[in-house]
């Protein structure tokens, strides 16, 4: 079965504050690498520091 749009907006719902939202932080490097501006997703700032 896929979930749908509103089955995802209540599960989002009962997630209370176990998941915060993290910034994208822009990678120079990586985008000096690749010639495309390159983001980096800051998951380590989750409390379980992924």
């Amino acid at each position: 079965m896929n979930p749908s749009y509103d089955d995802i907006l209540a599960a989002n719902a009962l997630r209370g504050n176990e998941i915060k939202k993290t910034p994208l932080i822009h990678s120079p490097t990586f985008s000096d690498m690749t010639g495309s501006d390159v983001y980096l997703k800051a998951e380590f700032r989750q409390k379980t520091g992924s």
